[in-house]
């Protein structure tokens, strides 16, 4: 649950960079302050929606309490989505970020509820409206081509391969045992 909690939240974060970016039709790299900047107002705005659709009538029957909306959004719940985005995206401890970011458990007891409302608000966009009728095309082809596949090992094919191998992973070994 820790790894698919932590995938889906880099996914969230980096659909979320994409509509930035596409919103000002540009590739080029977002400054991490603005980009917080933005999901953070997104998150303030999303929360508004929701109040003023229990207001008006128009929240279905299964939402939450109004109450539920009216707390204002942590300050820092946009940079520490991005830091913790970063801290499983990234295997260069500079880009994993610091040690005392807040961990994985930490910010779903903090901040699963805006992470929900930025999973749910734009569902309509990948929603699919029949499954049976989708067409999955490539995964299910990949689905097919691991099923029927011949299971194939690496395997050096020559001494000098086998040797370098042993090496690579005596070299693994000592540097796990290093770091304990």
């Amino acid at each position: 649950m820790f790894d698919s909690y932590a995938r889906f939240l880099h996914h969230l974060y980096e659909f979320y960079l994409g509509n930035i970016k596409r919103s000002r039709r540009s590739l080029e790299r977002i400054s991490y302050e603005e980009c917080d900047q933005l999901i953070q107002a997104e998150v303030e705005k999303l929360m508004r929606h929701r109040r003023d659709r229990i207001k008006s009538g128009r929240a279905p029957s299964h939402e939450n309490h109004i109450s539920y909306y009216e707390k204002p959004v942590p300050a820092n719940f946009a940079r520490d989505l991005r830091q913790t985005r970063n801290r499983v995206a990234h295997a260069d401890s500079k880009r994993a970020g610091s040690p005392v970011a807040i961990s994985l458990p930490d910010f779903y007891e903090k901040y699963h509820q805006y992470v929900m409302l930025l999973y749910e608000e734009p569902q309509w966009l990948w929603k699919i409206a029949d499954p049976d009728t989708y067409n999955w095309g490539e995964i299910e082809r990949f689905d097919l081509a691991v099923q029927s596949g011949p299971e194939r090992r690496w395997a050096p094919r020559s001494l000098l391969g086998r040797l370098r191998s042993w090496v690579v992973v005596r070299q693994l070994r000592s540097a796990i045992r290093s770091r304990r």
